[in-house]
Formats: structure tokens, sequence, C-alpha cells
């Protein structure tokens, strides 16, 4: 989901790790809630129930006290998009309500990575396959002033090192080779004029610095 730093709400900008969940969860949990609030509006209408006599679990928005009257999420969006702004404003569950926060569960996810058995991307091997790795420039609006591509282009098992205007990459016949070759490109970039955020942000780092 790409967003503008200096804009997001919250207080964490950034994902790292398995940071994710712990710094944004407050933002998450008004996400959440403002999604739950929609879809059972959406049951609502549909079924002519208040949204107050509405509740989901499982997967479904259902009457309270009622589990036979009851709608799936995929069923309620199937014919549209849910778009809606979270401000802090659908109502938060009760601790009381919680069934997965605070529980002792079983990861089902581990056993199967302690026997090997997931099968990841880099586990892929097709006939004639490359790999490919691209230069990420410093910062957003970054303009390359100078390139030197050959010495890249040298090395052993590379394949093809081109440039597209700001984009520069390549594709080796192994990773290794891929990783070496990113490594001896030259290039010189023209850093943007910084806005007033990114300014405050830099002051800040050069500060800790």
């Amino acid at each position: 989901m790409p967003a503008s730093t200096a804009a997001m709400a919250g207080d964490f900008v950034g994902t790292a790790g398995s940071t994710s969940v712990p710094q944004l969860y407050r933002a998450f949990r008004a996400a959440g809630a403002t999604a739950r609030q929609a879809l059972i509006e959406l049951a609502a209408a549909r079924s002519g129930l208040p949204a107050a006599e509405l509740t989901t679990r499982a997967g479904y928005v259902v009457q309270r006290g009622d589990n036979t009257q009851r709608f799936s999420y995929g069923e309620l969006v199937a014919d549209q998009q849910l778009l809606r702004i979270s401000a802090n404003a659908a109502a938060l569950k009760e601790p009381a309500e919680y069934s997965v926060i605070g529980q002792a569960l079983h990861r089902r996810d581990i056993p199967a990575k302690l026997t090997g058995e997931p099968i990841y991307a880099n586990d892929l091997r097709l006939d004639g396959m490359l790999y490919g790795r691209v230069v990420r420039p410093p910062a957003i609006g970054a303009t390359i002033t100078s390139v030197d591509l050959e010495a890249a282009r040298a090395l052993p098992g590379v394949v093809t090192v081109l440039q597209l205007g700001e984009f520069v990459g390549l594709a080796a016949e192994s990773t290794a080779q891929a990783a070496r070759a990113l490594s001896a490109l030259n290039i010189s970039w023209q850093l943007p004029e910084p806005t007033s955020a990114a300014a405050r942000s830099g002051n800040a780092a050069g500060g800790r610095s």
C-alpha cells in the first residue's frame, strides 16, 4: 500500500521484519473495526434488520442470538468495492470479545517450516532461468547524472545490464553473479530538492548522527 510518510497517521512510519503488527496495532484495530461496521451496514440493508442486532463471527455477519440468519463477507461485497476511510469512529471490540488476542494458539505454520515442506519463490527452478537485480535510487525523484555499466557487463555469468531512464537493472545466470554485478555498477545521482517535511526529517537525522 503506497502512502506518503509525511502525511501518514499513527506513531510509526515504515515496516520491517515482524514490527508491523505491534507498531501499527492501533491503526490495524481501527481499520478492522471500520471494515466490520461497513459489513454490518451492508448486511442490515440486505436483511432489513437493524444494524444494532447484527454482529460478526468467523467470516459472517449474523443476527445476535440467531445464527440461521447470516451473510458471508464475500457475499456482501461480491458486487462492489468496499472502500471506507478509517477515522477511528467505528466502535472497537471490548477485550471480553477477543477470540484471538491474548489466547494461547498453536502456530499452524511451524510444523511444515521445521520439516522444510513449504516451497518459496527461491526454490523455483526453470530451464534457462536468469536472476535479476535492480538499482534502488537513494531517494524518490533522484535522477542519474552518470552511469558506467561496462564493469558489470564484463563479469562472468552476466547476461545483460541495461538502463532505461532512471531505471538500471541486470540479469545473470546465478544470484551470486547478479549480486556481484550489482556491486560493480558505478552510478552517480542528483538528489531532488527536499520538501518541508523531508527537510525536517533530514535535519532530525543529521542531528542524531
